[in-house]
């Protein structure tokens, strides 16, 4: 998208540093996205929630650890 690969990385380093919890924002977004799918089947919003967190560059067994504490 045009944005300098170093400034992104100093922008990443600023705010996910080494000593940050890595699952801090991953488990706010599936909390986030559990609760906007409401009442739906729990292997859906299973699904759905992990599905979410891939497309913005999560993945690994942490992210089924946080859904499964989440869903």
């Amino acid at each position: 998208m045009g944005v300098d690969r170093a400034l992104i990385d100093r922008a990443i380093a600023a705010q996910w540093s080494e000593e940050s919890d890595k699952t801090e924002m991953p488990l706010a977004l599936a909390k986030k996205r559990a609760a906007q799918l409401g009442g739906l089947p729990r292997q859906t919003k299973r699904r759905r929630v992990v599905a979410y967190l891939a497309r913005r560059g999560f993945t690994g067994r942490d992210i089924t650890e946080i859904v499964d504490k989440v869903v």
